[in-house]
């Protein structure tokens, strides 16, 4: 949002997860990834580095690797290294993207180059600014909730006609001051989950002259080349706070479908103060969920569209 193209680096050629950090997957008891972090200076296009930290538990599998985008993969990391906990560098290769646009760094640890997957690591950070996303790993608790929240997402080939749209209405009792201000210093994380694991992240950064202070919040609105952003803040007594939220275009973030067996959790986050406000959808809140091919000859499914209303 503001401006912010939510583009997804993938570090593993072989798959195309795009989940900010996440540890502790399935057989740990081989190999984890117990920390991602960016190698100085931060590259937003072109090549750049990432260190990961590995720890390998169980070295009778000859062929764990890891990958990075611009690489084919790191071979037999598990009998380069041997069992331990290790640091080591990744390159990646960045294409070119719009203005103060965050990255999302995946990387993706694989039994083999064709092999199940053991663990992956994210992390979602913003050129711009030169700083990290301030979305959690996994959802943060004790949320303010909605009465009422509709959600509608739409990853498409033509990132043109990306969309997203969410309502958090009949909210818990919220005032102005809660908020902060927006205008000149509070800055937001809208952060989108499948299952628990950071899908999509996007930073509304404070600019006096996309925000407005109106009454009882504030509204965000901006119309550029890339893309629309419109988002309100209302405050309210108790079921009468409210969020809406709607980004299409480019700057639209770009969630990988498909949402298997889904659990979707979208959080708005002030980065600074840690408040949030939050809506879930559960299996019997999700009205539409397909995920589509980019063409006929494609077998990509990381596009799709997913409609849900949570009450």
């Amino acid at each position: 949002m503001s401006g912010i193209r939510n583009h997804i680096v993938t570090l593993c050629l072989l798959t195309a997860v795009a989940l900010p950090f996440v540890a502790g997957s399935a057989h740990a008891q081989q190999a984890t990834i117990d920390a991602l972090t960016l190698v100085d200076p931060v590259r937003c296009a072109g090549n750049g580095r990432v260190r990961a930290t590995i720890t390998i538990n169980d070295c009778s599998n000859p062929v764990v690797s890891i990958a990075a985008p611009g690489n084919s993969g790191a071979g037999n990391l598990c009998l380069s290294l041997g069992t331990g906990t290790h640091d080591r560098e990744f390159s990646y290769s960045v294409l070119e993207v719009p203005p103060n646009s965050p990255i999302v760094f995946t990387l993706v640890l694989q039994d083999g180059f064709d092999g199940p997957l053991i663990d992956t690591a994210t992390l979602p950070f913003n050129c711009s600014t030169g700083g990290p996303i301030a979305c959690s790993d996994t959802p943060l608790a004790s949320c303010r909730s909605a009465g009422f929240s509709k959600l509608a997402l739409h990853n498409s080939f033509r990132n043109r006609s990306d969309k997203v749209s969410w309502l958090w209405r009949k909210g818990e009792a919220t005032t102005a001051a809660d908020y902060a201000d927006p205008t000149t210093d509070a800055a937001y994380s809208l952060c989108i989950y499948n299952n628990g694991v950071l899908s999509a992240a996007n930073e509304i950064a404070p600019d006096a002259s996309l925000w407005k202070s109106i009454k009882g919040g504030f509204k965000h609105k901006e119309n550029v080349f890339t893309g629309k952003t419109a988002l309100t803040l209302k405050a309210g007594a108790e079921g009468k706070a409210k969020i809406t939220a709607k980004i299409s275009g480019l700057i639209a973030p770009d969630p990988l479908f498909p949402f298997e067996a889904p659990l979707i959790t979208i959080q708005l986050v002030n980065e600074d103060s840690g408040l949030c406000f939050e809506s879930v959808f559960d299996a019997e809140d999700i009205k539409k969920n397909k995920a589509t091919q980019a063409g006929p000859l494609s077998s990509f499914s990381g596009h799709g569209t997913l409609k849900g209303v949570a009450k």
